[in-house]
């Protein structure tokens, strides 16, 4: 399988910013989740990531998700956000994984 970042620069579709968050009730299945969300994720801190997600990667994230959670007990969310608005940022920031972006704040 393709890493998710090799896939995201040869995709193209266009990425927007997303924030991805869960609440995962068993601890294995919060284990499996932290791995398959941090395969797209540019920052975050716990259950929240930031992850720039074409549409492609949005439907794969959310099939490796299903396949993990349980959806009577977890909660899994994928939240795009407005790409014309200002970010704000707020004590610690971490600097995505690509170098195409570039947080400010």
């Amino acid at each position: 399988m393709m890493h998710p970042m090799i896939a995201k620069e040869q995709s193209g579709w266009p990425r927007r910013l997303c924030l991805v968050a869960y609440d995962v009730r068993s601890p294995k299945r919060l284990h499996k989740i932290l791995h398959i969300v941090n395969d797209y994720a540019s920052g975050g801190q716990k259950s929240v990531k930031e992850c720039y997600l074409s549409r492609p990667e949005v439907k794969s994230l959310i099939m490796r998700a299903t396949a993990i959670l349980d959806l009577d007990q977890d909660s899994f969310m994928i939240i795009p956000l407005v790409s014309n608005k200002s970010v704000y940022l707020l004590g610690k920031a971490r600097m995505p994984l690509s170098s195409e972006y570039v947080y400010l704040g």
